[in-house]
């Protein structure tokens, strides 16, 4: 069992009250929220069977990659420094060249991992979950407002443009457009605050926001019309 912030998508210790990262405050089922076989997918869609995050399907070396460019680094320091008392050149030479493939290391990994989780950012844009068919945007609109609300409480706002239903949490918008095979997805994109003040850093943690919000969205809108696998 693996429990997550339904806020940040932090990892939480059982029995917490509180998220150790964002602070928000946790009742009993949002700390009992599963991941492992979350999900049924078939050609009628995906099924969620809790509102746990969406798998996460970055980089699983990326860490390790880190690592090992650091350990690089910090070892080209150390036989740059001895070198440098003991007058070596060519150990001066060499304690450089491991320095500085260990620092352009470190940005080509970041480079790929921002590239796996643009990846991701945009296969969660195209998911479908099923649905049922014939219902209206006023039945969506008017069921899964109590529904998020009741997680996410004054957090979470609701517009309505015809037949596009728009969930904003946070920074981010969350528009609901329902597909003519009987599925719907959740189509994220970023506010006016969340787009200029965002930089490259904070992608994996807006990643893992939006791999969170997405699943609650879609769980809370199925969970209303009893969709199941």
């Amino acid at each position: 069992m693996a429990n997550f912030c339904p806020n940040c998508g932090a990892k939480l210790r059982a029995g917490v009250k509180f998220c150790g990262s964002c602070g928000q405050k946790l009742s009993v089922a949002q700390t009992t929220q599963q991941t492992i076989n979350n999900q049924q997918t078939s050609a009628e869609g995906i099924v969620l069977k809790s509102s746990a995050p969406i798998s996460d399907k970055r980089l699983s070396w990326a860490a390790m990659g880190y690592f090992a460019c650091g350990c690089a680094m910090v070892v080209g320091l150390i036989v740059f420094a001895f070198a440098r008392e003991n007058d070596s050149d060519n150990a001066i030479l060499l304690g450089a060249i491991i320095l500085i493939g260990g620092l352009i290391g470190i940005f080509i990994v970041a480079q790929m991992d921002k590239d796996s989780v643009d990846n991701q950012l945009d296969e969660l844009r195209l998911m479908k979950f099923k649905f049922v068919h014939d219902v209206t945007a006023d039945e969506i609109f008017n069921r899964l407002q109590p529904a998020l609300k009741a997680v996410w409480g004054e957090q979470v706002t609701f517009d309505r443009r015809d037949e596009i239903i728009s969930v904003t949490h946070g920074k981010t918008i969350y528009d609901i457009g329902l597909n003519d095979d009987g599925t719907f997805i959740v189509h994220w994109h970023k506010s006016l605050g969340n787009a200029i003040f965002s930089t490259d850093w904070t992608y994996s943690g807006m990643c893992r926001k939006i791999r969170t919000d997405t699943a609650v969205i879609a769980y809370e809108l199925q969970r209303q019309f009893n969709v199941d696998d």
